[in-house]
């Protein structure tokens, strides 16, 4: 059977596992949609728009992340 889940998935997923964060907050965050990850999770393919926002708001939690713990030393 072919996967088709969008590939932008495994990064939302390894995202939401590292940050503890709620799928629903993630939609919303990301892109303004609390059933995005559902959807993904579903099948549901993005637009290159909306993938560019999610991946957008990924990277800089991530760098957020980063300079707060380097911030608390």
């Amino acid at each position: 059977m072919e996967d088709k889940s969008d590939p932008v998935l495994p990064c939302v997923e390894a995202f939401l596992s590292s940050e503890g964060m709620s799928a629903t907050a993630f939609g919303k965050a990301a892109a303004g949609d609390p059933r995005l990850v559902h959807d993904l999770r579903s099948g549901r393919e993005l637009r290159f728009r909306t993938r560019e926002k999610i991946t957008t708001f990924i990277a800089g939690a991530i760098a957020t992340s980063r300079t707060t713990q380097e911030a608390q030393g």
